[in-house]
């Protein structure tokens, strides 16, 4: 009676595993995003056909069914290795770290070769069996010599230290991990039960079969995460539905979202970019307080201007800032389809782009705090990468995640540069004190490089362009002397390395740049480029969703 139970126990498991495998292949084929279940699917797939091994051990006693056993384990450990490195490697870990860690995994998987080599050529166990009984179930299984059974508990323990702390660090997906860890932090236990078996140590059979029903268990509470973002149509964050990536920086990702309502407004939403704290620094107390001082003070500011802060939130471990949504490209991406397109812009729109630009500093180097004191803010990386434009030629400044201000609680160390080295000024590279007018220096570089298509410093190594900054030598460039008279005299006012010398604030950089455009014709033509570049891009998206699909039907 024992060992029907045994067998139709196995038979029941291996079927679960085999429909969850087939569940997460369904999920990798159709879920956005999670191609990685595809790992999934093959940790079930083995778990499954363990089973049914563990099965005829009992009905069909052979030496290579044993072996067959022991070496679908290795393969399974080492598969969960891999796979579950792919799927939350990329929320947790560091690029450092994930390099580390694929050394480890390609030590493991050579270590696993070379011990399916040993169990089948007969090194851990010179062709002898053993038949442990429990309960009147008779099974099978290798005689594992010392060294077979040093180097199989050796190699489950391993497992542990390569996916433990992966599993338990806090960050993205934090509670999916959790669950997966309870079935893969518990099965290198049932693997030194089973080995033990093959030792010849007690009287069990071989139980792992059994343990899958508990992987199985936890296998459908991650489908139901799969099929969750299946029927919103993409993956949740707090109240948000993350629909694409549309940018980035050196700590956070910025997605395309909806706030998604519930009860009578559940039609009403609103779409955001989504700004995300990258996992690698979810733990880093420097970066998760530069991200929140960047809410404080964005919290603070109402511009036209400047991109609004909505809503900031925590949600498994993920710090997000819930921010305006720009319809439209960043002033880079208009550089660049201006360059690949080779129609300059015109003097009119970059001045149109400078008076908004130092509108909008302007009145954050005015901003005080509750007290009245004044922010003494400072934003830092004024670039084309951080002004987003709107389909009707309105200018927003974005990204004040490395502005300094009275509000900060994390300052910069000694010798480190804050901002992108191009837009910075003489005094910043040079280590000097400095204050608000190295904002005024970018947004000079900004306008050169509008006029003229290229950056004011563009040495052969970087010493070279660190060192012309300093003295002030810009590039000579022939569309620079085209432009109006004027106009040079602000640019070369603001790029002059000696801040005394600048706009003696965005205010004044303001009324120097107002009488050199007409803000109705600059805007039409602003419009048309906006326009031109967002052709471009979704020429681009098309041909990138044609590759995709090429690829999948191959």
């Amino acid at each position: 009676m024992f060992a029907a139970l045994y067998v139709n126990g196995h038979l029941f498991t291996a079927a679960f595993s085999l429909a969850m495998a087939l569940a997460f292949a369904l999920s990798a084929l159709r879920v956005p995003g999670a191609r990685s279940d595809f790992w999934f699917s093959s940790i079930f797939t083995l778990t499954g056909s363990g089973a049914l091994v563990e099965m005829l051990l009992v009905t069909h006693p052979s030496l290579w069914w044993a072996r067959g056993y022991l070496g679908l384990m290795i393969i399974l450990y080492l598969t969960i290795v891999i796979g579950l490195h792919d799927t939350y490697g990329p929320d947790v870990l560091s690029r450092g770290e994930r390099r580390w860690w694929a050394r480890g995994v390609i030590v493991y998987a050579i270590w696993a070769a070379a011990i399916e080599a040993s169990l089948f050529s007969g090194a851990f166990d010179h062709g002898a069996t053993r038949t442990p009984e429990l309960w009147g179930v008779r099974s099978t299984v290798c005689a594992v010599t010392v060294s077979g059974y040093l180097a199989l508990q050796a190699f489950s323990l391993a497992n542990l230290v390569l996916l433990g702390p992966l599993l338990l660090r806090r960050g993205p997906r934090r509670g999916e991990r959790r669950m997966v860890a309870v079935p893969i932090l518990l099965a290198p236990l049932v693997a030194v039960h089973e080995i033990l078996v093959a030792f010849g140590v007690g009287p069990s059979i071989p139980l792992g079969g059994y343990f899958t029903a508990l992987a199985g268990l936890v296998g459908a509470f991650v489908l139901a995460e799969r099929f969750r973002a299946l029927a919103h149509g993409g993956s949740l964050v707090g109240h948000y539905l993350v629909e694409r990536r549309i940018g980035g920086g050196g700590m956070a990702d910025v997605f395309a979202a909806r706030r998604i309502g519930s009860g009578d407004v559940k039609r009403v939403m609103r779409r955001v970019a989504l700004k995300r704290l990258r996992p690698e620094f979810n733990d880093d107390p420097a970066f998760v307080h530069m991200f929140l001082d960047e809410a404080r003070i964005v919290a603070r500011l109402s511009h036209p201007n400047i991109v609004t802060l909505h809503d900031v939130g925590q949600s498994r471990g993920e710090l997000y800032l819930a921010m305006e949504l720009v319809d439209g490209p960043t002033l880079s991406r208009l550089l660049k389809v201006s360059r690949a397109r080779r129609r300059p812009i015109d003097p009119d729109v970059a001045a149109e782009i400078g008076v908004r630009l130092a509108d909008a500093l302007a009145y954050a180097h005015a901003a005080v705090g509750e007290d009245g004191r004044s922010l003494e803010l400072i934003h830092r990386d004024v670039s084309p990468q951080n002004v987003l434009l709107t389909v009707d030629g309105h200018v927003k400044l974005a990204d004040f995640g490395i502005a300094r201000s009275a509000l900060h609680t994390v300052h910069t160390a000694t010798g480190v540069l804050k901002g992108k080295l191009s837009y910075m000024a003489p005094e910043q590279i040079q280590g000097l004190a400095y204050g608000q007018q190295v904002d005024l220096y970018a947004v000079g570089v900004v306008l050169y490089e509008l006029v003229t298509g290229a950056r004011p410093f563009e040495g052969d190594s970087e010493q070279t362009m660190l060192r012309d900054i300093v003295a002030g030598e810009l590039q000579r460039s022939r569309a620079l002397e085209r432009a109006p008279e004027a106009l040079r005299q602000v640019i070369a006012a603001a790029l002059d390395p000696d801040p005394g010398r600048r706009p003696a604030g965005a205010r004044s950089l303001h009324a120097q740049l107002v009488p050199l455009r007409d803000e109705a014709q600059a805007r039409a033509k602003l419009q048309t480029l906006v326009q031109l570049a967002m052709e471009d891009d979704e020429r681009q998206r098309q041909q990138e969703d044609s590759t995709v699909a090429e690829r999948r039907l191959n």
